[in-house]
């Protein structure tokens, strides 16, 4: 707040004002208007928590990914509906977050559904094709995370749901990981879930400086990096090739690795505008090779249903809770809609709103702070509706 030019140095005197904000919550849509084709800055206008998957449901017309800045680190955390820093997707109440937009992306909208207190407990779909790998780095004190995402969408260059690798606010000594796709750096690289043949992905580790004049510089320094493959699809195997030394690891055989980076020249580490993405420097330090196999059964179910369905809720009549459970067939890409509604016909509560994948969906539904009695359950996709009712009993 204090830094107005950008310098690093606080340029107001005094501390930053904190106090109590009172009054009613937003409980309408909020739409804010937004420049096209560039990086705007946003900030969640409600006093719940929000959930960044709602928001790309709601917003087409802007990438697939949010960045909130975390400045304990330096650096920002990023979310792509698959993976990234930022736990869940979840953005604090009045948590501000940088998303690009797309040619059409004028107006982004808050809906009440984005809210996380108001989506129940939404079970792993049964036929999910997506996955994530994260690769963590570490030298000394310092620590960074570059993160695969697989879905079915994803293409093998530039999409949606990557995420960028952006330069920080406040420049300052730190190993940094990128991997890059079409010469952009990126800090989520997203790619397919199913795909003829490999794809080589340069994946570079750097150990940064800051010079006086505020460039970053690479140096040498010994970095440690670790991998979690544990939601990686099981028909992807992965390869890593230090591009300096020439050996190769396969990462469900080894663990973790120890180098030391290279001196490779140096790069401003302010750019021209206020969001930058990270350059590319000379050649990355490792080649990562995703290599894809026939799907099977478990990577992709036979059995996947034909028809829309709601299925009965169980248990009914229930407290606390019921388990609503419906089915998406294959080539389905309409938005989904489940909505309670009570005897009156009055909205009670959004439990989803979003494109699925195919699969047997289930989510938990508990209405707390609603009274005992009749309510409607409408599961809403393209020009479908069902409904069904279901009592609640306290």
């Amino acid at each position: 707040f204090t830094d107005v030019d950008g310098d690093g140095d606080d340029d107001i005197a005094g501390g930053v004002n904190v106090g109590i904000v009172n009054g009613t919550e937003n409980s309408a849509t909020v739409s804010i208007s937004t420049t096209a084709s560039a990086w705007n800055l946003l900030g969640n206008p409600f006093v719940s928590t929000i959930d960044a998957d709602q928001l790309f449901s709601d917003n087409s017309n802007y990438t697939s990914t949010v960045y909130v800045y975390d400045d304990a680190n330096s650096q920002y955390n990023t979310w792509n509906g698959s993976a990234g820093d930022l736990s869940n997707g979840l953005i604090a109440p009045y948590q501000g977050f940088w998303i690009l937009s797309g040619s059409s992306g004028t107006t982004f909208q808050f809906t009440s559904s984005c809210k996380s207190s108001s989506i129940g407990t939404f079970y792993k779909t049964m036929n999910d094709s997506s996955g994530s790998v994260a690769f963590q780095l570490s030298s000394g004190s310092y620590n960074s995370t570059v993160y695969l995402s697989f879905n079915i969408d994803a293409l093998e260059g530039i999409d949606n749901a990557d995420a960028y690798k952006l330069l920080p606010m406040s420049p300052s000594e730190r190993v940094v990981g990128i991997s890059y796709a079409e010469g952009n750096g990126l800090d989520i690289s997203n790619l397919p879930y199913s795909h003829d043949g490999s794809i080589s992905i340069p994946l570079d580790v750097m150990y940064l400086t800051l010079d006086d004049d505020y460039n970053f510089v690479t140096n040498e320094n010994d970095v440690t990096m670790t991998w979690d493959i544990s939601s990686l699809p099981g028909h992807v195997s992965l390869t890593l090739t230090d591009n300096v030394t020439g050996s190769a690891v396969n990462l469900t055989e080894e663990s973790e690795i120890t180098f030391s980076t290279e001196a490779k020249g140096s790069f401003p580490a302010y750019g021209s505008g206020g969001v930058n993405i990270y350059p590319q420097v000379g050649e990355s330090r490792f080649t990562l090779t995703v290599a894809y196999s026939a799907l099977t059964s478990n990577d992709e179910p036979a059995n996947l249903p034909g028809t829309f369905a709601l299925h009965p809720a169980y248990p009914n009549p229930f407290n606390p809770s019921t388990t609503i459970s419906f089915d998406i067939p294959p080539e389905s890409r309409y938005v989904v809609s489940l909505q309670l509604y009570d005897i009156k016909g009055q909205l009670v509560e959004t439990l989803i709103n979003e494109v699925l994948p195919a699969g047997n969906h289930s989510i938990q539904w508990n209405p707390q702070n609603l009274a005992s009695g009749l309510y409607i359950v409408q599961l809403k996709t393209g020009q479908k509706i069902f409904k069904q009712k279901i009592t609640f009993i306290k």
